[in-house]
Formats: C-alpha cells, sequence, structure tokens
C-alpha cells in the first residue's frame, strides 16, 4: 500500500520557491500552494538568491481550447513532447504574466517537475481535469524530491472565450513509496558504513546535510547495528539543515530513522522513484 502525500509544484519567474500553506500529518496527506516568492521569507530560505520579478512583455498567446479536458490534453502533451512555447500559450493569463514569456517559461523547467506520459483524463464536467501521470523522479537541492507517478488535480480557468491551465493552481499528490521501506535503506547504508565501504549508491547524490561525522565514526565501530522507529520530520530538534538544503517542503518527504548500535543516531531518508537514499544525519 503505497501513502500518498501532496506535493507542491515549483512556480516563479527566474528563481522558483515553495511556500507550504499545509501541515504534514502522519498517515495523511499535506496540502500546498504554490507561489512565486520573493521578500523576507524567501531570504531566509534561500539567502541572495531570490529577487523581485521583473515585468515582462506577454508574448502573443493562441486560441484557448474548447473545453476543460482539452485544454489540459494540448497542455499536457506539449508539456511530455518538450513543445515549451506551446504550453506556454496555453496558460491562464496570470500563469503568463508571472512567467512573461515562452523562454521565461522553458528556463523554469529546470526547476519543475517533467511530465514523461499521462493516463486518461477525468473531467467530470467542471473546471478541474484529473489524471495519473508519470514523471522523470528526482531527488536534488533544487526540487527537492519528485516521485516516479502522482495525480494531478489541473485546475482550469475560462479565459478568451474558451479554457486554460491555472498550472499555478494545479495540486499534485505525489506517490512516493512506502515508509517501510526507509527502515531498509538506512540498515544498508550503515551496514556499509561499519564495513568501511562505499555508500555512494546508498546516499543522494547532493551528499549529506547536518552531523556528517557521524559515517566516519561507524567505520570498523564494533558492536551490532539495529534499526527504530521511522518518524517524520518534525521529530527533530533541528530541521534547519535539512529545509536549507531540501527547501520547506521536506517535511514532506523526509523520513527519520533512528539507529542504534556502536554509533547511535538517527539517520534522514528521501525518496527518488521508487527507492529511499540517506540524506542526512543528525544526533539520537
Amino acid at each position: 500500500m503505497r501513502k500518498r502525500v501532496l506535493l507542491l509544484g515549483a512556480v516563479g519567474l527566474a528563481v522558483l520557491c515553495l511556500v507550504l500553506v499545509g501541515v504534514l500529518r502522519r498517515g495523511g496527506a499535506a496540502s500546498y500552494k504554490p507561489v512565486p516568492l520573493s521578500g523576507p521569507l524567501a531570504q531566509e530560505i534561500n539567502p541572495g538568491s531570490v529577487v523581485a520579478p521583473t515585468p515582462r512583455p506577454i508574448s502573443e498567446v493562441s486560441a484557448p481550447a474548447p473545453s476543460p479536458s482539452e485544454a489540459v490534453r494540448l497542455f499536457v502533451a506539449a508539456e511530455v513532447e518538450q513543445r515549451f512555447a506551446a504550453s506556454f500559450r496555453l496558460l491562464s493569463r496570470e500563469d503568463r504574466e508571472s512567467y512573461g514569456r515562452p523562454e521565461s517559461w522553458r528556463q523554469a523547467h529546470h526547476e519543475l517537475p517533467r511530465l514523461v506520459s499521462s493516463g486518461p483524463l477525468d473531467g467530470a464536467g467542471g473546471d478541474v481535469v484529473v489524471s495519473e501521470v508519470v514523471l522523470e523522479p528526482r531527488l536534488d537541492r533544487i526540487v527537492g524530491a519528485v516521485p516516479a507517478s502522482a495525480r494531478i488535480s489541473w485546475q482550469t480557468v475560462p479565459e478568451d472565450g474558451g479554457w486554460r491551465v491555472a498550472y499555478t493552481d494545479s495540486i499534485v499528490e505525489a506517490h512516493f513509496p512506502d515508509d517501510s521501506g526507509a527502515d531498509d535503506a538506512v540498515m544498508a547504508w550503515a551496514d556499509a558504513a561499519q564495513r568501511c565501504a562505499d555508500t555512494g549508491s546508498l546516499e543522494a547524490r547532493s551528499g549529506l546535510v547536518g552531523v556528517t561525522g557521524y559515517a566516519k565514526r561507524l567505520c570498523d565501530a564494533p558492536g551490532l547495528l539495529s534499526v527504530g522507529a521511522v518518524s517524520g520530520l518534525e521529530t527533530l530538534d533541528s530541521p534547519a539543515p535539512v529545509l536549507s538544503a531540501f527547501g520547506p517542503t521536506a517535511a514532506a518527504f523526509v523520513r527519520v530513522v533512528e539507529l542504534g548500535g556502536p554509533v547511535a543516531m538517527r539517520v534522514l531518508t528521501a525518496p527518488e522513484g521508487d527507492r529511499w537514499l540517506v540524506v542526512g544525519l543528525a544526533a539520537p
């Protein structure tokens, strides 16, 4: 049984940031809403990297789609085929004004989840169209964690006598792997570390955060290893290093695993596709 949480889609102009507006609840779901971010909060998340949007001329847009489902179908097809100029022209007026021009929208895809394919659309006659999608999984310090699949509720808006996609108001319900795999990943990592073996394939490519010295202390340390409870990021006394590395949505996908043995610690894990990787270490 796979647990589901809502993954925030990144939206903005030159630099994209995410704001958490829901609260993660274990065993349930968290709601997020993407907004362009600037000002004090943005500086706190990523100091010196966020600037206020600069207005740009709005490019000529094509005719809107005749229905919400057709708007989403055309938008998704353009995204899957990476025809970003075409998908830009299907965005709502508000989204186009946020990005300013097709080139800015194309460049933003370095930080947006990449659509690989989409299942059937369920419009149910309203302005929200739902589809199951396949995404390119990703785990890094730019976008955080992107799942291998998700359920997207595409919001559409009536404009210019037809319909367009309100990307910023759409919600992505990520299908992350079950938490039960996190402790297995930690045990495999700890075993390799204790044998002084290379742990790189068991860790996030961006490297570990937190008290990384614990890993070296495990090398050749005598004693049996054990893993305990799996919990959420909210159980850490100091989650700041993780939030700084992976953004304010880290609480949605980072799991904390108790590691017992010769060097007790708390190991932080996060999903990349269907597997869990170690992303950080913290005091027990």
